[in-house]
């Protein structure tokens, strides 16, 4: 696959849902049809509500991946994983 260019990414790390999925609903409203969102997540309970939230708002995930990265909020708490999401708006 090749490079997916984003339109518009979301720092979404060190938040837990619902907000990523909040932020997704007033991301994709950003963008034009066609272009792709790209979310930054390291809450795991995205991986089961970012997909079903993205078709309900008439998007698709493009891509979406793990990767092992670690990140430190500003309060101290440690990630080991980023949660990665390629959505692109249908309607």
């Amino acid at each position: 696959m090749s490079e997916i260019t984003a339109a518009l990414s979301l720092e979404c790390r060190g938040m837990h849902c619902p907000l990523p999925v909040v932020q997704m609903k007033i991301g994709l409203s950003r963008i034009n049809v066609g272009e792709i969102l790209e979310i930054i997540a390291t809450d795991p309970a995205t991986e089961k509500d970012i997909p079903p939230a993205a078709r309900a708002l008439s998007a698709e995930i493009v891509k979406q991946e793990k990767v092992s990265k670690i990140w430190v909020s500003k309060t101290g708490e440690k990630y080991n994983i980023e949660y990665r999401y390629y959505i692109r708006r249908l309607k």
